[in-house]
């Protein structure tokens, strides 16, 4: 057994004029975000590039999944490797190859990155349930967030409960592709809620890119008095895509069309669900506690197949992750000051099995990871005009990695 200890520093200290860059954001900007201090406030307010992609622009664009969505951004770049959603990169502030390291993403505030470094399953996030997605652009998410927010964060936030409404909506496409989607949400008392689903299949342009996925998901948010809400998310999906492979100049020649498959058999099957809940206590006017904690459960099966051979991998990942927060607002004389303290907690457990076949001899392997990351920080805003603000953290990281055999 092997382990490494990681030691991660990060300091970093901002002052820049608050004024808005007109090429950045591309759609209206809502009153609040949340992504860039881990706590509401006005974007005109924040020393980042932000932008905010509302419901309405979400509504008004013709993206079939988040990262159609997000190309559309200035500064946002997305590659897709394999064409069926799952191998997209979204990279943030260039950083080309290793962009699924350094793009934070998150949903709903949790974090979605894989701890194996394999980036970010965009299949498992369906579009529809997306009420809005904030960007911050550059290493200002650092110190509130910490591993893989070098480029920038991207936060997911999805639908709400607010008044009582319900829908349903059906689509049909070209190559046998069909969709349904339904939507119920509304309050009662202290309680709202919000229930979704969809289901998506198709037959895909080529051989061997059949597709079909199912999600569902919940938001429920429970209000004591005007100071405590109980939150609660929970989301499932499930996909079963075919691979077609890469087609070459060779496969061409040999009399291949652009819709064959060398791979006739390869598949990715995929099973995602979590559950994430906790308290936010306002107190004296000025304060808040948070405290989140979730849990998710992973599941895939891959085959691929090759000249020499072929490869399956089973693997299944579980994470768990806390993380309390405290969040203090005061006036200090004619300036506004915001200081906030937190802990970042994550343990994630990944347990490989592979089958491969390689000119004739086979290999099994049975592999464990485990990643624990500890980590802290403080951050302290001081507003000292409508124009200068000060902004300055610090985070301390230490995460250990244990590999097994």
């Amino acid at each position: 057994m092997n382990r490494i200890t990681l030691l991660t520093l990060i300091l970093i200290f901002l002052t820049t004029p608050l004024m808005a860059d007109e090429n950045e954001t591309t759609i209206k900007v809502e009153e609040v975000v949340v992504t860039a201090t881990r706590y509401e406030e006005n974007p005109a307010s924040v020393p980042a590039s932000t932008t905010v992609i509302t419901e309405e622009g979400i509504n008004n664009s013709t993206a079939r999944n988040i990262p159609d969505l997000l190309r559309t951004e200035a500064g946002v770049h997305v590659t897709d490797t394999g064409g069926n959603r799952r191998n997209m990169t979204v990279d943030l502030r260039g950083f080309g190859e290793t962009a699924a390291l350094n793009t934070l993403v998150l949903v709903d505030g949790r974090r979605v990155n894989q701890a194996d470094l394999s980036g970010t399953d965009w299949t498992q996030i369906p579009l529809d349930r997306v009420k809005k997605i904030e960007i911050i652009r550059g290493g200002r998410g650092s110190v509130l967030y910490g591993d893989n927010a070098s480029g920038g964060v991207i936060n997911i936030i999805t639908k709400e409960g607010e008044t009582l409404k319900a829908g349903a909506g059906a689509a049909a496409g070209s190559f046998e592709t069909y969709k349904g989607n339904a939507y119920f949400s509304g309050g009662s008392g202290n309680l709202y809620y919000s229930v979704n689903g969809s289901y998506l299949t198709s037959d895909g342009y080529r051989d061997n890119s059949s597709t079909e996925s199912k999600d569902a998901g919940v938001n429920l948010n429970y209000y004591i008095g005007d100071y405590v809400r109980l939150n609660f998310s929970s989301g499932y999906h499930k996909d079963n895509t075919g691979l077609p492979g890469s087609l070459k100049e060779s496969d061409f020649d040999a009399g291949a069309s652009r819709t064959d498959s060398v791979n006739p058999d390869d598949f990715a099957d995929v099973e995602d669900y979590y559950f994430k809940g906790g308290p936010e206590v306002y107190f004296m006017d000025n304060g808040l506690v948070k405290l989140d904690i979730s849990y998710r459960k992973r599941d895939s099966l891959t085959f691929s197949s090759f000249a020499a051979g072929e490869f399956t991998g089973d693997t299944a990942v579980r994470t768990l992750a806390f993380s309390p927060q405290l969040v203090l607002k005061n006036e200090l004389g004619d300036a506004s000051n915001t200081f906030t303290i937190g802990i970042d907690y994550q343990k994630a457990e990944e347990d490989i099995v592979n089958d491969s076949l390689f000119f004739g001899s086979r290999t099994m392997g049975e592999f464990e990871l485990e990643k624990e990351n500890y980590g802290y920080y403080v951050h302290d805003e001081i507003s000292l005009t409508d124009n200068l603000l000060f902004s300055g953290g610090y985070r301390y990281d230490r995460a250990e990695f244990t590999f097994s055999p």
